[in-house]
């Protein structure tokens, strides 16, 4: 055992050798740039836009916040979640396109509007013009976003102002869950917005507004556990009075301007499970507890992947109390950073739904980490002093960018030997891994 825990620092310590400033500034910039040429020249070139080459629409996950949205705002509200209704809307989208192959891969495809009602306050704006110009105005919403959370970290996460608004924007966008936010046409800058705001009015001591400002989560409200957790843990009664508060006012609206819609999504909330169980269900770019039990054993025994899914759950959730349990509540102090630092991936992680471009959350509790290196001062016990913690780090930052896809290439191969179609999703480990190191350093030179 000993001899399989040496081998296993001296794999750590050289992934972290790797990690030198001269090679982490220049290989993420390769990668991201490669990406994002790859992708304009397939939208400007091989596509028929409003549609990429491969027949989904650009933007992808856009449209269907644009169709629930629309279809609202049309006054079919009754058929929001009907998919047949949906079909038909999005195919009206490409009606002016000629007969070509790339639209008859789009007839071939739908992209369910599955989300909340109250999800359509948010869409509604961004559908009251043709398809790609509310993409380009989501599109500037998301950079906003972006940019008042980039504000208020560097104002709020102590230590973070050492570093400017440029190198965090750059650090952002080498991260490859950003770039598929972009390329997926998805509402991830909005949630790290809100989680961002939460976190400041914590910091500020104003808990009310920050249980306030978590209810806006009510459009994912499974990302919205990372800040519920530790304030249910440590009860604090300000701000769950005010996150009741938010969603009681969400829910007197909804019922109030959505009624149909409403009546009509708990009809359907069946018919969305058997979406996310469907075989056309893109699972190899799930990167949850749920999505990895699913990869790992669903194609040979459902019950096991169920018992596996629960397994993990709870032990990730019984992990997030543990560290929240009669912790001292100090938003001035560097163990209640690391604290969100540690919980707030494995809380990512119970969500059922976590695509790649929801790992650019991740974004946050590095940064908090990283606020704390102080290595320049001579202290060499920080975070990013070459050790374990930069090791994950870097392993995080590339499984992101490649497990996925290594995932589809073992389905493919288990389905070319004519196997049960496996995946080992390595990102999700690589992030159990990451928590492990800061939890561990933080406990051996912290507390």
């Amino acid at each position: 055992m000993g001899k399989i825990i040496y081998t296993g620092n001296q794999f750590l310590q050289g992934i972290a050798n790797l990690s030198i400033p001269g090679r982490v500034l220049v290989y993420p910039k390769i990668m991201a740039a490669g990406m994002l040429i790859t992708w304009f020249v397939s939208i400007f070139i091989f596509s028929e836009p409003p549609l990429d080459s491969q027949g989904a629409f650009i933007g992808n996950d856009f449209v269907t916040f644009y169709t629930g949205a629309s279809l609202w705002k049309n006054g079919q509200s009754e058929y929001l979640y009907d998919l047949k209704t949906q079909q038909a809307f999005q195919n009206s989208l490409v009606s002016h396109l000629p007969d070509s192959p790339v639209v008859r891969k789009k007839h071939q495809k739908i992209l369910p509007f599955i989300h909340p009602p109250t999800s359509i306050f948010l869409y509604l704006p961004f559908a009251q013009w043709g398809y790609i110009k509310s993409l380009v105005l989501w599109w500037l919403f998301g950079f906003f976003c972006l940019g008042i959370s980039i504000f208020l970290m560097r104002k709020h996460i102590p230590g973070l102002h050492r570093y400017s608004a440029g190198k965090l924007w750059g650090i952002t966008f080498m991260f490859f869950p950003t770039l598929a936010w972009v390329m997926y046409g998805q509402a991830t800058t909005i949630i790290l917005c809100l989680w961002i705001l939460c976190y400041s009015l914590l910091r500020l001591k104003r808990e009310f507004w920050a249980g306030f400002i978590l209810s806006f989560l009510v459009f994912k409200p499974q990302l919205a556990l990372a800040f519920a957790l530790p304030l249910i843990v440590t009860f604090r009664f300000r701000a769950l009075l005010g996150g009741i508060v938010g969603l009681g006012c969400w829910a007197g609206l909804t019922n109030l301007i959505f009624p149909e819609a409403l009546f009509a999504y708990e009809n359907q909330i069946k018919t969305i499970f058997e979406i996310l169980r469907h075989e056309s269900y893109p699972f190899w770019q799930i990167h949850s507890f749920y999505g990895f039990a699913n990869l790992i054993a669903y194609p040979v025994s459902s019950k096991l992947s169920v018992l596996i899914s629960v397994a993990l759950s709870v032990l990730g959730l019984l992990f997030c109390v543990g560290i929240w349990w009669k912790a001292e509540w100090n938003p001035d102090s560097d163990e209640w950073n690391t604290r969100f630092a540690v919980s707030i991936p494995i809380c990512l992680l119970l969500a059922v739904q976590l695509f790649t471009y929801d790992l650019m959350l991740l974004l946050f509790p590095y940064f908090l980490v990283m606020a704390q290196n102080r290595y320049w001062n001579g202290n060499r016990n920080d975070y990013l002093d070459g050790g374990p913690v930069l090791a994950w780090t870097s392993l995080v930052y590339g499984s992101c960018f490649l497990s996925a896809y290594f995932v589809k290439a073992q389905q493919i191969f288990f389905k070319a030997v004519h196997l049960p179609q496996l995946g080992l999703q390595l990102s999700l480990l690589c992030i159990i891994g990451w928590c492990w190191a800061v939890w561990k350093h933080h406990k051996q030179h912290v507390v």
